[in-house]
């Protein structure tokens, strides 16, 4: 039989929701002398309904035990009262219904979960990592600038030096032999002859620089054999010619023997210092980009 207080509401459904809005609102559950002013029932008739629902909710916990292991639904639970500050008298509070019941009585009165705006900066691009300081040895060397206008002294020298190296030789053809007479002149072969030289070794320069030789040992062996065969003789043949050159005008024996080394040395060096800008010949092993030290920062 159901209880009734005095103003007609069913008294337990009256206790219910006292207890179920005690615990929407996050207070403590009322104690009995509470209800009892509340619904002007009496202490027997309060006890007798908190002991009903105390064991209606053992019943539906344990009914629903396996359903615990779903998913827990966001229900917020009241906080339990603190140690000492309870009525006198009061029972310890009924735990909330899981059912069916409670999940109507929540569920009418719950507000909508709140829609959570989304955030921009998880659309934005990462942004870019921060130029870093390299920080290095005050003693270490460091690289300079390259000067500016190298190849073109380069080739002003390299051509220099062919030329002169070049008409050095055919006027060397020009110096009488001992026997020759008052109006003696080279002939036409032996003036092309003297120019073979200095172009025989720039020739062989050229080739033993700008060639891109492939490895192993028998192409080295050709490269610094049979090449430099040919640019050895072909100087020294070329260097003889400028030294009778520079004797019969006059020049000392010293000047006359350096002399040649000067031309034909301008004219290698000149040779080799065109190819220094682009990276020399392609047996050489190809040197891999410096790997940059700086740490990377992770995109946001």
């Amino acid at each position: 039989m159901t209880t009734t207080a005095t103003n007609g509401v069913d008294l337990e459904h009256r206790i219910r929701q006292l207890l179920e809005d005690a615990r929407r609102a996050g207070r403590r559950p009322p104690g009995r002398p509470t209800l009892r002013k509340e619904t002007g029932a009496t202490e027997h008739q309060i006890r007798q309904i908190l002991d009903r629902l105390e064991n209606t909710t053992a019943t539906a916990r344990r009914t629903l035990a396996p359903a615990s292991r779903q998913p827990a639904t966001n229900t917020t639970t009241a906080p339990p009262p603190e140690p000492g500050t309870g009525e006198p008298g009061d029972p310890p509070p009924p735990e909330p219904a899981t059912g069916p019941a409670a999940a109507d009585n929540t569920g009418a009165n719950d507000p909508p979960p709140s829609r959570q705006p989304d955030n921009p900066a998880s659309h934005e691009p990462p942004a870019p990592p921060s130029p870093t300081t390299s920080t290095s040895d005050p003693g270490e060397h460091q690289p300079t600038t390259a000067p500016t206008g190298g190849r073109l002294v380069a080739w002003t020298g390299f051509i220099f030096g062919s030329l002169v190296s070049i008409a050095a030789n055919v006027l060397a053809a020009w110096l009488p032999p001992p026997s020759a007479n008052a109006d003696w002149t080279p002939t036409l072969a032996a003036q092309i002859g003297a120019a073979v030289w200095p172009t025989a070794l720039l020739l062989s320069v050229e080739v033993l620089a700008r060639v891109r030789w492939p490895r192993g040992w028998a192409w080295i062996l050709a490269r610094y054999g049979g090449v430099g065969i040919v640019a050895l003789g072909s100087a020294v043949i070329s260097y003889g010619h400028i030294h009778d050159l520079l004797a019969a005008w006059g020049y000392s024996v010293l000047a006359a023997s350096v002399g040649p080394l000067v031309v034909d040395g301008l004219m290698v060096i000149s040779g080799f210092a065109l190819l220094a800008p682009t990276g020399g010949r392609a047996g050489d092993p190809a040197r891999p980009p410096a790997a940059s030290t700086a740490p990377e920062r992770s995109p946001a």
